[in-house]
C-alpha cells in the first residue's frame, strides 16, 4: 500500500499495512539552529520554507514518509479576521496587540513562538453573538480555489513532496484541533 492508501485506510478505520511517519512542518528557526549545530546540511536551512523542496530534504533526513501539510487552503478561523491593532507600545520594544483572532497579546520583536496572552475579545455571550459567531459561518470565499488546482498539479507531478505522484494524501485545511480554539479563547479558557 502507498502512504496515501495507508493513511486513508487508517482514517476510515480500515485495514492498513503500516502507520506512516508524518510531520506537520518545521519552524524555519529550528531548521536554522539544527544546521548551525551540524545536524543538517547548511544548504537545507538556506531559503527553507514550508512545503518546498527544502522541507522535504529535512523530512527525508529525519525519516518521515510525508508531510501532512499538502492541503487545500481555507479560512478555518474567524472570517473575516479581526484587524490587527496595536494597543500599546512598551519602552523595551514589546507591543500589546489585538490580533486577528481577537486575542490581546504581548509580542516581543524577534520572538517566533506563541505570544503571551493578556486578554480576549470573546468574553461573554454578547461578544460571541455579535463579534465571533458571525465570523465562523460558512461562505464559499473561505476556500482558495486556486490552491485546489495547484495542489492537484503537485500531486500529479510528485513534487515538491516526498514520494511519488499519488503517494501522499491530500487534505482540506480545517484548522488546528487545539490551536484554533486556543487562539480565540486563550490557554486557560
Amino acid at each position: 500500500m502507498t502512504n496515501r492508501e495507508n493513511a486513508l485506510a487508517i482514517l476510515r478505520y480500515g485495514h492498513y499495512e503500516r502507520v506512516p511517519v508524518v510531520h506537520f512542518g518545521f519552524w524555519p528557526e529550528t531548521v536554522a539552529k539544527w544546521a548551525e549545530e551540524g545536524h543538517l546540511p547548511p544548504d537545507l536551512a538556506e531559503g527553507y520554507n514550508y512545503q518546498n523542496d527544502k522541507e522535504n530534504g529535512v523530512a527525508r533526513l529525519l525519516g518521515f514518509d510525508f508531510g501532512w501539510g499538502a492541503s487545500v487552503t481555507s479560512s478555518a478561523g474567524l472570517f473575516p479576521a479581526f484587524d490587527r491593532e496595536i494597543l500599546e507600545t512598551f519602552p523595551d520594544g514589546r507591543i500589546k496587540v489585538r490580533d486577528m483572532n481577537g486575542a490581546i497579546v504581548i509580542e516581543k520583536p524577534g520572538t517566533v513562538s506563541i505570544p503571551g496572552e493578556v486578554g480576549h475579545t470573546l468574553q461573554d455571550r454578547a461578544s460571541w453573538d455579535g463579534l465571533v459567531e458571525p465570523r465562523l459561518r460558512w461562505s464559499p470565499e473561505r476556500v482558495d480555489m486556486g490552491s485546489i488546482d495547484a495542489l492537484v498539479a503537485l500531486q500529479d507531478s510528485g513534487g515538491p513532496a516526498i514520494g511519488s505522484p499519488g503517494d501522499r494524501p491530500l487534505g482540506i485545511w480545517c484548522g488546528s484541533l487545539y490551536g484554533t480554539i486556543r487562539d480565540m479563547l486563550g490557554i486557560e479558557n
